[in-house]
């Protein structure tokens, strides 16, 4: 049986999830990255992502985050992101709504910091109907 090591989830409005995990997948901004026990220390950025963590009880659950932090170190993976949901925290005709309203301001955007701010919005509308098992992908 593999081995468990503590799993922290935080945004800025709640403790996401604390708890035990026996590996995680998520992605950082060099790409996806799967995470077991005794894991070399690291910290580096997260990027909006679907978080897939394996319970050790064989469970599989998913998780919709936004960009944050992800740090591994003492037995201990904690990522510290601006938003988390489980699928069932996902209003599905909100996400769409957000995701035409970014692409909206994406095609109408007037300066470099207003598309930025659009892209953005629209990854995570994408990862938030992504979860939910949708046609958009994150």
């Amino acid at each position: 049986m593999a081995r468990a090591f503590r799993l922290e989830i935080h945004t800025p409005f709640r403790r996401f999830h604390s708890g035990k995990a026996v590996g995680v997948t998520l992605t950082v901004s060099d790409g996806e990255l799967g995470v077991l026990a005794d894991r070399a220390p690291f910290c580096a950025p997260l990027e909006t992502c679907i978080v897939t963590v394996r319970g050790e009880d064989g469970s599989v659950r998913r998780a919709a985050v936004t960009a944050g932090l992800v740090e591994c170190s003492n037995g201990t993976l904690t990522l510290l992101a601006g938003a988390a949901e489980w699928p069932e925290e996902v209003d599905r005709a909100r996400a769409e709504t957000a995701l035409a309203r970014a692409e909206g301001r994406m095609r109408t955007g007037d300066s470099d910091a207003e598309t930025r701010r659009s892209l953005a919005a629209a990854a995570r509308a994408r990862n938030r109907i992504a979860i939910l098992g949708g046609s958009e992908k994150p």
